[in-house]
């Protein structure tokens, strides 16, 4: 019995490890899915698209700036709790106390971030970095802009035209850090076929972005008309005319 997934939204469904030999899923959405370790002999694809999904996006965008968030609570944190040590007093020691519990919730919080990332397949310390840079600049946009228009108010213009080149500063490494954001996203696996077994099976005019096929058996599979981007292969196991590595990775 044929089983029948054909024209659907299956996005981020994780069919791992079944056995779909001979599945019909032509014409559907598949990005998000995953599909490592399965058994796909003679299953058609035809026309599917596949890559990173909206919530797969969202995701990698939220545990970036989660981490960025974390990242700034600790550096604050660690601050703060050596500067009430230093000051020495009782009370400056219990407040110590407590932050330091906080800064270690940050910690602890910053390494879950690491740790997913690296299990969606991302360098989470890099994606963290880059979310950093991109909260750091934000506000110290939102703080100079506050800043030049308090000046502005009293009337203290040379002082509210010098906090421009602040804003450049502070735009400039918002918008590093989300470009950087941006790109490690676009080269993040969305759908996976990491050592699938694909004999015979059809991808005709499939659309394939942001695509694993790393290990996977691609034995007499057929590519005609399917567009790549972003893809990962086996070496050996490259579709002809694509060239390795893909320019796009």
């Amino acid at each position: 019995m044929t089983l029948n997934f054909a024209n659907q939204n299956l996005q981020n469904r994780s069919f791992k490890g079944q056995n779909l030999t001979d599945g019909n899923f032509s014409g559907s959405d598949i990005r998000g899915c995953d599909f490592s370790r399965t058994k796909l002999v003679g299953a058609n694809f035809e026309g599917v698209k596949a890559g990173l999904s909206r919530k797969n996006v969202v995701v990698l965008l939220t545990v970036g700036l989660a981490g960025a968030l974390a990242l700034i609570e600790v550096l604050i944190g660690i601050c703060v709790v050596f500067s009430l040590i230093l000051i020495g007093t009782d009370r400056a020691i219990t407040f110590a106390s407590m932050l330091a519990v906080l800064t270690g919730g940050g910690i602890l919080i910053l390494i879950g971030v690491v740790v997913s990332a690296k299990a969606m397949g991302v360098k989470g310390e890099i994606l963290v970095a880059a979310g950093f840079f991109v909260v750091f600049g934000v506000l110290g946009l939102v703080a100079t802009v506050l800043l030049s228009i308090e000046n502005f108010r009293q009337g203290h213009i040379v002082s509210s035209l010098a906090g421009i080149p602040q804003f450049c500063l502070a735009f400039a490494i918002a918008l590093g850090g989300f470009i950087q954001l941006i790109k490690m996203i676009k080269t993040t696996i969305g759908t996976s076929f990491y050592t699938a077994d694909l004999t015979n099976a059809r991808f005709n005019y499939a659309l394939l972005r942001n695509t694993d096929f790393l290990g996977a058996t691609l034995v007499k599979v057929n590519w005609k008309g399917a567009k790549f981007s972003r893809c990962k292969f086996t070496e050996n196991t490259i579709p002809r005319g694509l060239p390795y590595p893909d320019p796009n990775l």
